[in-house]
């Protein structure tokens, strides 16, 4: 077990930039798109209130820019100072923020903030996570966009930029650029200049074209990288993603969240593995959550009686063409012995869905444990020697019992019928 982990002070940010909660959105979206950051914490009176995400803002963005801060924040995550790694990465994710506050647990003073860019950076020292490989971590592409498509199409697929930007592809499917979260909020609050429209055309920001607002020449690297080289890379470019590619087209996306995921994977739990949901959304009704709690527990038991879970990820993508009801989960399970096993489903019922994939990766568990005790008797077979044909344990018995099993009896003499 690594035991060197950097605990939540050694990687936060001190002194962070911070909004008053009867600041306008305005102003708060104009620091955040200065200081490249994706949420910032609210206070008042020098108090620690909340959190405002890029993330908040785009579920509502019909609200003026003159809306005041404290209506959009949501509850900022906390944790002390001491926390290490891999509890750090278990709260934000189990959060689903992007940033945690770290706090002074005497008087609750605001000491810092920890972003997933911070774990991302610090990954790159850490040989658990840095020399794992990208193709066993990345999620597959599942959402694309074409350059000429229309930005308000974005907010058909928030819940995917939430986890990772989507790729822009061109007609030929080759990866041109990409839109995240940043891009969105370029795009639809972008302050204007001289009055003149968006990108100097005569229709509002929705109407653009995705090719006029992406992000060119994303960061990728092939499926034979680490995870080292793609935290390297997204701390040096500045982005909370990159791309597979094979041949320039995009085959999967390994994303800061990946990267915390590998982290949660370290951590000794009794409590059994570590489930992460995304692509939900906050305003989930609890029931549903409920049921899906119990749906994951039963499959996850029958899973540990043959291998032990460590960690399973389900992502929801719902449609936005063909019927609006259907939804596709994807699953990857990680397992004590290291093995991966991936499951994908589309159903209009979710819960149909969760159900068939937790009884494919149990079919696969057992599968993949019935190759290895079938290995592991063959391999036993071809370590004993061919004359090694053992009945007891006493020599002198096993030569008398071979003796007498292959001594072949003395040939009979033929009569000699001949005359004198």
């Amino acid at each position: 077990m690594f035991n060197e982990w950097p605990t939540a002070s050694e990687m936060m940010t001190s002194d962070p930039i911070t909004v008053d909660s009867g600041e306008s959105l305005s102003q708060a979206l104009g620091l955040m798109h200065s200081n490249r950051v994706h949420e910032i914490p609210v206070t008042s009176k020098g108090r620690l209130v909340g959190l405002l995400a890029y993330e908040t803002i785009g579920r509502r963005h019909n609200l003026s820019l003159t809306t005041k801060v404290e209506h959009l924040m949501s509850i900022a995550p906390t944790l002390p100072p001491r926390t290490l790694y891999p509890d750090v990465a278990e709260r934000l994710l189990s959060s689903e923020a992007r940033a945690v506050c770290v706090v002074n647990p005497r008087d609750g003073k605001l000491l810092g903030i920890v972003s997933r860019t911070d774990l991302t950076r610090a990954a790159q020292g850490l040989p658990p996570i840095a020399s794992k490989p990208v193709r066993e971590s990345m999620n597959p592409v599942t959402t694309v966009f074409r350059e000429k498509d229309k930005c308000n199409t974005i907010f058909s697929v928030i819940k995917v930029l939430e986890e990772h930007p989507v790729p822009v592809i061109d007609a030929k499917s080759r990866l041109v650029g990409s839109v995240g979260i940043e891009e969105m909020g370029d795009a639809f609050w972008r302050p204007m200049a001289q009055g003149h429209k968006d990108m100097g055309e005569n229709h509002p920001a929705g109407e653009a074209q995705i090719g006029s607002i992406m992000r060119p020449q994303p960061p990728v690297v092939t499926d034979k990288a680490t995870i080292g080289e793609c935290a390297r890379i997204m701390t040096k470019q500045n982005s909370y993603s990159v791309f597979v590619v094979d041949d320039n087209k995009p085959l999967g996306v390994v994303s800061q969240t990946d990267i915390l995921s590998l982290a949660v994977q370290q951590r000794k739990s009794i409590e059994g593995a570590y489930v992460q949901i995304s692509g939900l959304g906050p305003a989930t009704d609890p029931t549903l959550l409920s049921d899906l709690d119990r749906v994951l527990g039963g499959g996850l038991k029958r899973i540990a009686h043959m291998e032990n879970p460590v960690m399973l990820t389900l992502h929801m993508t719902p449609h936005s063409s063909h019927r609006l009801t259907d939804i596709t989960v994807q699953a990857r399970l990680h397992t004590e012995g290291g093995r991966l096993y991936y499951a994908t489903r589309t159903d209009w019922n979710l819960m149909n869905s969760v159900a068939d994939l937790m009884g494919e990766l149990e079919r696969q568990v057992r599968k993949e444990k019935t190759i290895v005790k079938t290995r592991s008797r063959s391999a036993s077979t071809r370590l004993m020697p061919p004359s090694s044909t053992e009945f007891s344990g006493e020599e002198d018995l096993e030569n008398r019992m071979k003796t007498t099993l292959w001594t072949r009896s003395k040939p009979r003499r033929k009569k000699d019928t001949r005359r004198a």
